[in-house]
């Protein structure tokens, strides 16, 4: 992001001052502030953030997919928008808060409990790449988990709705969404529910597109 400065600072690329008329860019991260000039050194583009993060933020940064920290900066450059930063914020927040845990820290910090109750309901998400190389590991995984999640929920699983019945987890029913026309990857839906659950499907709100 390019602007004008109204403000004296140091430059996080070549730590010279940044005067009135010096056009500057900005660290969605930090908002640390460089030189324009310098920010092709400083800066780099985060695709999973959406955002322009600079050098001491990207060796500190863990990886995780936020595009809201984006918008958070264009929300404040556009004075003249709706505002609707605080649901941004929150979105934001919610992603950069999440905890990178292994099977077995997840079980410390999360000890089993019964699945029934509104409040221990929980998704399991899992952008799965390709059910014919990982659903394997997928399920070895989650038999590692002492929680047992009531949904599984899974992305990518490029293939069809009729080679579903292929891949079982025990407890689990399961509904497939074919993959889109001749995709051969990035596409295909599908959903694991628990053996305990009761539930329908709507075809209205079922097509993949």
């Amino acid at each position: 992001m390019i602007g004008e400065n109204s403000s004296r600072e140091k430059c996080g690329g070549c730590n010279k001052n940044i005067l009135a008329h010096n056009p500057i860019s900005i660290c969605n991260k930090c908002s640390k502030l460089t030189h324009a000039k310098c920010s092709q050194k400083y800066l780099s583009f985060d695709n999973l953030t959406d955002s322009w993060i600079c050098n001491d933020c990207l060796v500190n940064k863990t990886s995780r997919y936020n595009p809201f920290q984006s918008h958070l900066v264009q929300n404040n450059e556009n004075f003249g928008a709706p505002d609707s930063s605080n649901e941004f914020r929150e979105l934001s927040e919610i992603l950069e808060s999440c905890k990178l845990l292994n099977p077995t820290q997840f079980n410390e910090v999360y000890p089993k409990k019964p699945m029934s109750g509104a409040s221990n309901f929980s998704i399991l998400f899992n952008n799965i790449d390709g059910n014919a190389s990982n659903f394997d590991s997928l399920c070895a995984e989650v038999a590692s988990i002492d929680n047992k999640f009531p949904i599984i929920a899974l992305a990518e699983t490029n293939i069809d709705e009729s080679h579903g019945p292929l891949y079982k987890m025990k407890g689990y029913n399961s509904v497939y969404q074919s993959r889109i026309g001749d995709k051969k990857k990035g596409s295909g839906l599908a959903l694991y529910i628990s053996e305990t659950l009761e539930y329908c499907i709507e075809q209205q709100f079922s097509n993949c597109s």
